[in-house]
């Protein structure tokens, strides 16, 4: 009998975490397990909605935080339950603690089963006020009796947000296929984005937010530029930052330098187009775009002591300190050989292969 699973925690943003759910989604054996998207009643349009929908999945615009219960429509996650008898169990995919907690302590009182908390990030990419702290010691006394399972994309990402190791990890998926170099592929973004077979791009992918570092990797490239005059910086993604990201490259006079895609689904077809790959964050629960950079065949360099060292499956990832400044980490990227590499084989057989994943989803439903 298939078991429909209620899930909750992307955005309508393609960031890793949203990856991650839906690579998993489409692998799952929809016989036996079909999931429901639950999203905030005010989010905007979802990129991947025609992705769910083709698979049976349905998608509800239904959730409302506690703050939110007086507004025209809004229910509880009480009424949510009752309006929702097939859901079996629900799961919850986080970058943090917050008030979607009251979900699985609703899913208890209306007897389902499976009620899963999966960590994804290693602390707060948002501002912590007191009313978080509260609620964080709220639910670190009471989630035993509520949550039937912790999931965890990595050790580092478990152990902050459930402060034991009482957590499965359950490696982050990926298609590698989607990412394999292509050389027709890399021409055709290159001409599009007016970039030279010349000219040596530095990549990103990720949001624009606090989180990902960006104005450090924007000092990275100004001194990189200074030091190489055929370089570029390739951007992949948007977020609240963007603005005062322009500003900046305003700032620098990098506007002939910088190139931002903003968010699109295709972030695989911009990877062929990059000649190495930069993920300078301040905090990271696994970092599974550095998976798919190392797919896409491009060195990497990424936080040390901040990004997992799980993360650097194919030998390609050189970990750096940030206190060792933008001078330290341009000079050091600059120093390397740059070529592209094939690592698929020894990917293919790593943890994050797609089906490895699903099995251990679909033991924890079965």
């Amino acid at each position: 009998m298939m078991k429909r699973i209620c899930i909750y925690g992307c955005s309508e943003m393609l960031g890793g975490t949203e990856k991650y759910i839906l690579t998993l989604y489409k692998a799952l054996n929809k016989e036996e397990i079909q999931f429901d998207f639950l999203y905030p009643y005010n989010i905007g349009d979802i990129p991947y909605k025609k992705e769910i929908e083709e698979q049976g999945g349905k998608i509800y615009k239904e959730y409302y935080k506690h703050s939110d219960r007086k507004k025209k429509g809004a229910i509880s996650p009480d009424e949510l339950f009752e309006k929702h008898p097939e859901w079996v169990g629900m799961y919850i995919n986080w970058q943090s603690v917050d008030t979607a907690y009251r979900l699985i302590i609703a899913a208890k009182k209306h007897s389902c089963k499976y009620r899963i908390v999966h960590a994804h990030n290693n602390n707060y990419n948002r501002k912590f006020y007191l009313k978080d702290k509260i609620y964080e010691k709220y639910f670190r006394l009471t989630k035993r009796l509520y949550i039937t399972d912790q999931l965890a994309c990595s050790n580092l990402a478990g152990r902050w947000l459930f402060k034991n190791n009482n957590f499965k990890v359950i490696p982050d998926a990926v298609e590698f296929d989607k990412f394999k170099y292509s050389e027709e592929k890399r021409s055709q973004i290159r001409e599009e984005l007016h970039i030279k077979n010349s000219e040596m791009v530095i990549g990103f992918c990720g949001r624009l937010v606090e989180q990902k570092n960006i104005n450090f990797l924007l000092d990275i490239f100004q001194v990189m530029q200074k030091k190489r005059d055929n370089i570029k910086l390739l951007i992949v993604g948007d977020g609240v930052l963007r603005k005062n990201f322009e500003k900046k490259i305003e700032e620098y006079n990098l506007k002939k330098k910088v190139i931002l895609v903003g968010a699109v689904n295709n972030v695989e077809d911009y990877m062929q187009a990059m000649d190495c790959f930069i993920l300078p964050s301040l905090f990271e629960g696994f970092g599974i775009v550095l998976l798919e950079a190392q797919a896409a065949g491009l060195k990497c360099f990424a936080s040390k002591y901040v990004v997992p060292r799980e993360t650097n499956v194919t030998g390609n990832v050189t970990f750096l300190d940030l206190k060792d400044g933008p001078k330290c980490w341009a000079e050091c990227i600059l120093g390397e050989e740059i070529k592209r590499y094939d690592a698929m084989q020894k990917l293919k057989q790593s943890p994050y292969e797609i089906q490895n994943t699903v099995k251990l989803i679909e033991k924890i439903f079965k």
